[in-house]
């Protein structure tokens, strides 16, 4: 069962048992910011690696903050906060 519930202006998902915290469509906190920090930083080093197009990593980020996040599709591997 996935709970839905708002904590400041993010919206939050909390599946049951794991604690996993993911986005839903969220407004700009400090919390979203420094998340949004770390998944740049991780995508950015990631398209280093594979040397994929800067066009891509773009509609990467952008799909990844666009698409509503599912609490077992969590591909960035965020830690619970």
């Amino acid at each position: 069962m996935v709970r839905v519930h708002t904590v400041g202006n993010v919206l939050r998902r909390r599946s049951r048992g794991n604690g996993y915290v993911g986005i839903g469509y969220t407004k700009l906190s400090k919390e979203v910011e420094k998340l949004r920090e770390r998944i740049l930083h991780r995508q950015f080093e990631e398209a280093k690696a594979s040397k994929s197009t800067r066009a891509e990593l773009l509609h990467k980020i952008i799909n990844h903050f666009l698409t509503e996040r599912r609490p077992r599709v969590n591909q960035l591997n965020i830690p619970p906060y």
